[in-house]
């Protein structure tokens, strides 16, 4: 069977259905011209037409190009009672130009060319809104093509004829054609289809049995053609509908189950009860359809207002607040109503599920159309606040009795829950080699991550924060981006200042603030989200770029470890920082002036250092003899160990940092004799470096190696200890005596301690951190000697307040005035307190703690 349709102007409801039967085969005619610049006039002429010109009045010669004699003769044509006739066939190409001339003309090439015009092939299609429609339903049937009027036959090969023009028939139920011609010996429907008036058309399937149908349609005069296909079912159409249940400012996945269909209306709320209501439609375009579609909602943004957008645009909408995680679904924005006014979307004319569902509202006060709304003036200024959101899925959109948007035939419902938020549980910080990039997820995971509060320059400093949430907020970023504009949007402030700036040298200050107020006076200051594309909700990674902090002065730039002889001052490490962070109740989470935050610490970054310790001085000539150091440099770091002794041998051996910031490289002397000179050194992968003069002693022979660590300040109350390990690395057993002096006092002290080959002695003492000063220390175990020095300083205490004034004395009984009392003394200023901070505040600490405070606020709810 073929039906042949063309698209005429927009049919009514309930139309008379013209249907004419036609036996004439000329639905295949192609174009006739009046003459040569009718031709001419035509732009362009289409692959497969049949091209006639009526009043030629010779024979014809078409070739390819521009007029030129050399021109390649395409095709040639006899005339016939003064017209000749040439098919565009498979000869021509596509946007390429050809002429037509006579050849029997006399004179020049060029006076007997007629017409030059051009060839295009036809971009044509047609397709259902929906692939599946339910036995006696609607669906509609859209086309696309490149020209605005052409004539389409439609064949089937599942329908019988009276069947087929039934499907097309214009009727009080479906818009379908109005006026069609069916060729009842050809099987064929045609229509003319004019794209300027109309591109969809409702096919009505009454009495059509369940099965699967396909439509194959042709354009009458050219190549073009199509195919679309549709299920018709006779099971009842069905959807179900699941909403998670998250707190305020998160992601929420709203899932739809379709049964027997490929579209769901969805409304998210009811603006009656809580002031909130959006209007969707989702569309499987996928072949088989799925059982089950995820639409995220976001809650951060799903009032408009925090959309990453100025536009007024539901596709905007769509995209930051409701988005499919299948590939091939749709979702249409139809509406949303946050204000007693319906903002709706006007181009929803072919969409499943609308069925013009705001045709003939344009002069409702109740609602405004796309290009009335104002993200900014019309969107909530705040996210959703918390309460119960209903989630309902049906089939068809319609006007309830106050002309106001419902779904008919509500399938099912679900509530989606925003409950208060919850703070932070864990802040930790984390440093990694400043070699691996830091970029995403994947570099994280591949890289060598050590939890601590201490990082050297050069290093990546990473602060994670478990159970942060505010995914909505952050669900616009990808991994590697900076988030520190978006958190001072969200009136999240971040500042670092150095301490102790000598006089006359520039102010170090770095505020997040910065980088959306080119009036503050500080520097940038930013975050790099690390885990974007994996966040949930769960573990934010953030990874903080401190040695890309640059101070302006003077118009000149400098980076931390710059030194500007005097003009400019040292920002080198180990110098001291403060931390602030300001939240305002501008924030979306902070409900007034009592929950600002306003907070601060001390912070320090710590230099690249890397040295060999001195136990190296003597080695074993055995064959895995140990060269060991310390550094500040991240652990996982690369770090190459040399020995060379002058005409013996150069040796190599690349290690890692230990978790404990030790590095450990082996070496086999076992051929060389004792007494042979050794230099030593190890390089990191900066500018670290270090050099050590040894010495290869007897295998054989007791090695007593003494190890010590402490740390050089703590602050007082603070935990302190003196690590000491005595080891005999040689080949036999020694017998030493070990000593440990604290403070002038003999702490600890032990004779004749044997150590057996590669036996260890290790203890721990604490110092006594009760008073500031500075505590020395040494160790002796047998001829290896260590010493140090702790200094331990007072802690930053609040100031006591001032005392108040005294009262004035009363006047005297007919006397002279009594003299007025002499005001208090001012309270001395308190001592110092202790701090609400970390022991041993490193610039990673003082991140973290500016952090989690900025998360603690985030998660407030209204």
């Amino acid at each position: 069977m073929v039906l042949s349709v063309v698209a005429m102007s927009a049919a009514f409801a309930g139309a008379a259905a013209a249907v004419n039967q036609n036996t004439e085969d000329t639905y295949e005619s192609g174009p006739t011209f009046t003459d040569a610049d009718e031709l001419a006039d035509e732009d362009p002429v289409w692959l497969g037409q049949e091209v006639t010109i009526a009043n030629f009045g010779s024979d014809a010669e078409i070739r390819a190009g521009f007029p030129d004699e050399d021109a390649e003769v395409i095709a040639s044509v006899f005339e016939d009672e003064g017209s000749v006739s040439f098919e565009i066939d498979e000869d021509f190409e596509a946007d390429e130009p050809y002429h037509i001339r006579n050849p029997n003309a006399g004179g020049s090439y060029q006076g007997s060319v007629e017409a030059t015009f051009q060839v295009q092939s036809e971009d044509f299609g047609a397709e259902f809104s929906s692939g599946t429609v339910i036995q006696d339903g609607v669906e509609t049937l859209e086309f696309e093509s490149d020209r605005d009027v052409q004539t389409v036959n439609v064949t089937s090969e599942d329908l019988d004829s009276d069947e087929l023009v039934d499907v097309f028939n214009d009727n009080d139920d479906a818009s379908g054609v109005n006026d069609k011609d069916y060729h009842e010996d050809e099987d064929v429907l045609t229509f003319e289809l004019d794209t300027t008036e109309q591109t969809d058309y409702d096919l009505d399937f009454t009495n059509i049995d369940a099965g699967d149908y396909d439509f194959n349609f042709s354009v009458t005069d050219s190549y073009a053609s199509a195919n679309a296909s549709i299920t018709v079912t006779d099971e009842d159409v069905e959807r179900d509908v699941n909403a998670e249940n998250v707190d305020r400012g998160e992601l929420s996945n709203i899932t739809v189950e379709p049964y027997e269909t490929d579209y769901s209306a969805i409304k998210v709320g009811e603006y009656e009860d809580v002031s909130y209501e959006a209007g969707l439609i989702v569309v499987d375009n996928s072949d088989d359809g799925y059982d089950e579609i995820n639409v995220t909602m976001n809650t951060h943004t799903a009032g408009a207002g925090h959309v990453d957008s100025d536009d007024a645009d539901f596709d905007v909408l769509s995209e930051d607040v409701f988005e499919a995680q299948q590939d091939d679904v749709e979702i249409h924005f139809a509406y949303l109503n946050i204000s007693d006014t319906v903002f709706y979307n006007d181009e929803l004319d072919n969409t499943p599920a609308t069925n013009d569902l705001f045709n003939g509202v344009g002069d409702d006060d109740n609602y405004e159309t796309l290009d009335t709304f104002s993200i900014e003036d019309d969107g909530l200024s705040n996210p959703l606040a918390k309460g119960d959101y209903e989630v309902t899925t049906g089939g068809q959109w319609t006007l309830d009795d106050q002309d106001l948007p419902e779904i008919d035939d509500t399938d099912d419902s679900d509530f989606l829950v925003l409950s208060p938020r919850m703070p932070a549980s864990e802040v930790a910080t984390h440093t990694a080699p400043g070699d691996d990039s830091m970029s995403s997820f994947e570099d994280f995971n591949e890289s060598t991550i050590t939890s601590t509060e201490t990082v050297a320059e050069g290093d990546h400093l990473i602060v994670t924060i478990d159970d942060f949430g505010t995914s909505g907020l952050l669900d616009q970023f990808n991994a590697g981006d900076n988030i520190g504009e978006t958190l001072a949007s969200e009136d999240i402030y971040f500042e670092l200042e150095q301490d102790d700036v000598p006089a006359n040298s520039p102010d170090q200050v770095w505020n997040n603030s910065a980088l959306v107020d080119s009036d503050v006076d500080a520097d940038p200051l930013d975050f790099n989200f690390v885990n974007a594309d994996e966040y949930e909700g769960d573990q934010l990674i953030l990874e903080v770029p401190i040695d890309d902090l640059e101070n302006e002065f003077s118009g000149n730039d400098y980076e931390i470890g710059d030194n500007f002889d005097g003009e400019w001052v040292d920002a080198d490490a180990d110098e001291d920082y403060t931390w602030n962070i300001q939240i305002t109740e501008d924030n979306a989470y902070v409900e007034d002036s009592d929950e600002e935050i306003d907070v601060e610490g001390d912070l320090t970054l710590d230099e690249r250092e890397l040295t060999l310790d001195d136990a190296n001085e003597e080695l074993p000539n055995a064959e895995d003899t140990a060269v060991t150091g310390d550094t500040t440099i991240a652990p996982g770091s690369e770090v190459e160990v040399r020995a060379a002794s002058s005409g013996n041998f150069v040796l190599d051996n690349d290690t890692l940092v230990d978790d404990d910031r030790t590095f450990l490289g082996t070496f086999d002397f076992s051929d060389y004799e004792a007494n042979t000179s050794v230099d030593l050194e190890a390089y990191g992968p900066g500018d670290e470096s270090d050099e050590l003069s040894a010495e290869l002693v007897d295998a054989g022979e007791p090695l007593i190696q003494l190890d010590t660590s402490a740390p050089e300040k703590t602050q007082v109350g603070e935990d302190a200890s003196l690590e000491v390990t005595v080891a005999n690395n040689g080949g036999a057993a020694d017998t030493i005596d070990i000593g440990v002096v604290i403070d002038d006092e003999n702490t600890y002290s032990e004779d004749n301690v044997t150590l057996e080959p590669d036996e260890e002695w290790s203890e721990s003492f604490d110092f006594d951190t009760s008073e500031a000063g500075d505590i020395e220390w040494s160790v002796s175990a047998g001829d290896e000697e260590a010493t140090g020095t702790l200094t331990v300083s007072e802690d930053k205490k609040e100031n006591g307040e001032n005392g108040e004034n005294g009262e004035n004395g009363e006047n005297g009984e007919n006397g002279e005035n009594g003299e007025n009392g002499e005001n208090g003394e001012n309270g001395e200023n308190g001592d110092n307190g202790e701090e609400d901070g970390t022991p041993g505040f490193g610039v990673a600490v003082a991140v973290v703690a500016l952090l989690a405070a900025a998360m603690l606020a985030l998660r407030r709810q209204n």
